[in-house]
């Protein structure tokens, strides 16, 4: 994975930290399930997908498959680990173990 500056420094910036995080949610954002549905593949982190209708219909706010998968598909860790709040270098490098595990399976 290519890092820009700001990653770069972020990633560097060593803390003494240690973060505990719950081992379920953690299962849950590393081996999520994805769904496929009328040739999108969905994310379904929190297994609360639920997709009206048998095909993929456009709207005035998403237009084609690729913005339904960007937006089903855009997460934030923080909203599943409030830990990494205050500390952002430990956030992006779960954030890069994530990528690289989706990336690998």
């Amino acid at each position: 994975m290519e890092m820009n500056t700001a990653m770069k420094e972020v990633w560097a910036f060593q803390e003494d930290n240690q973060v505990k995080l719950d081992m379920d949610v953690m299962l849950n954002v590393l081996y999520p399930e994805f769904v496929l549905w009328d040739g999108c593949m969905l994310l379904n982190i929190s297994n609360s997908l639920s997709m009206d209708g048998e095909q993929f219909i456009s709207s005035n706010t998403i237009e084609d498959r690729t913005q339904l998968e960007a937006f089903t598909n855009h997460i934030y860790l923080i909203y599943f680990f409030p830990e990494f709040e205050d500390i952002p270098n430990k956030s992006l490098q779960f954030g890069v173990s994530v990528i690289e595990i989706w990336s690998n399976n």
